[in-house]
C-alpha cells in the first residue's frame, strides 16, 4: 500500500516538524510573524475535517461491512477517538497556553520571557505529551493510508498544521526556565513520535485483521475531528471581526474543497 511513497512523506514531515522549532529557536522574528501560519492552521483544519467525513470514516465503514461487522462501529469509535483528545487535552492534561508574548533570550543558555509569562516545566512537558499524541494519531493514518492520493494529502495536512502546534509548543517550553539544551530534548522527543505513528499504522495494515484496521481508522478519525472542529475551528474563530472572519472561513472552505475534490477526482 505505497509504503516506499509513506516513508519518503514521513522523513520529509520529520525533517519539516525539525525545522519548525529548531530555526524559530535561533530566530525569535519568526515566532512574532504568526499570522500566515494562523491561515495555514485553518486551511490544514479544513482538510482534517474533510479527511474525517469523506475518506476515514466511509473507508472503516466499508472495511467492517465488507468482513460482515457491523458499520455503525465506526461511528462509535469515532466518538471514542474524539472523547479521548478531548479527555487527555482538557481533563487530564489542562494546560492553557497564550504564545503572543515576546520572547528574549539571555547569554547563559537559558531562554527567559517576561516576567507576566512564566511558566511550570511540568506545564510544558503535559503539553508535548499531548502534542505527541496527536502526532502519533496523525501519523497512524499515513500509515494506513489506502492510496497514494490520501497520503500525499493527509501529509499536506498535517505539514500545514505542524507550524502552528510547534511554535506553541516552542513557546510553552521557552515560558520555562528550562535550559535551552533540554528544551531542545524534549521538542526532539515530540518531533519523533511521528515516525512511530507511522510504523504502527503500516504494522495495523499488514496484519491484515479488518476488525481492527477499521476501528482504529475509525478512532483516528475522531482525533481528526477534534482538531478540526474542536481545536483549529474553535480557536482560529474565537474573538475575530470585520472581514477577518470572512477570510477565514473561506480559507476553511477551500481546505474542506481541495480535499473533497482530489478524493473525487482520484475515486
Amino acid at each position: 500500500q505505497n509504503i516506499t511513497l509513506k516513508i519518503i512523506l514521513q522523513v520529509v514531515l520529520t525533517i519539516f516538524n525539525f525545522s519548525c522549532w529548531l530555526l524559530p529557536l535561533n530566530n525569535q522574528n519568526l515566532i512574532n510573524n504568526k499570522e500566515l501560519l494562523k491561515y495555514a492552521n485553518i486551511f490544514a483544519g479544513g482538510i482534517f475535517l474533510m479527511l474525517c467525513f469523506d475518506h476515514m470514516i466511509p473507508d472503516s465503514m466499508n472495511i467492517l461491512t465488507t468482513n460482515g461487522y457491523n458499520n455503525k462501529l465506526s461511528f462509535y469509535f469515532t466518538l471514542v477517538g474524539f472523547s479521548m483528545i478531548l479527555f487527555i487535552e482538557k481533563i487530564l492534561f489542562d494546560t492553557n497556553i497564550d504564545n503572543n508574548k515576546n520572547i528574549d533570550t539571555n547569554n547563559n543558555n537559558k531562554i527567559n520571557t517576561e516576567k507576566n509569562t512564566k511558566l511550570s516545566p511540568m506545564s510544558a512537558i503535559i503539553l508535548s505529551i499531548a502534542i505527541s499524541l496527536h502526532s502519533l494519531f496523525e501519523t497512524m493514518a499515513l500509515g494506513l493510508a489506502s492510496d497514494a492520493t490520501s497520503a500525499i494529502m493527509l501529509s499536506t495536512s498535517i505539514a500545514l498544521h505542524q507550524p502552528a502546534e510547534s511554535l506553541a509548543l516552542l513557546v510553552a517550553f521557552l515560558k520555562t526556565s528550562m535550559p535551552k539544551l533540554l528544551i531542545m530534548k524534549w521538542l526532539t522527543f515530540c518531533s519523533l513520535v511521528g515516525p512511530v505513528g507511522l510504523l504502527v499504522g503500516i504494522l495495523i495494515s499488514k496484519l491484515s485483521i479488518p476488525l481492527v484496521e477499521g476501528l482504529v481508522i475509525a478512532l483516528t478519525a475522531g482525533t481528526f475531528l477534534y482538531v478540526g472542529a474542536s481545536e483549529i475551528v474553535s480557536e482560529e474563530f474565537e474573538d475575530i471581526e470585520g472581514i477577518t472572519k470572512y477570510y477565514k472561513f473561506i480559507t476553511l472552505i477551500s481546505g474542506m474543497l481541495l480535499m473533497g475534490g482530489l478524493h473525487y477526482l482520484t475515486d
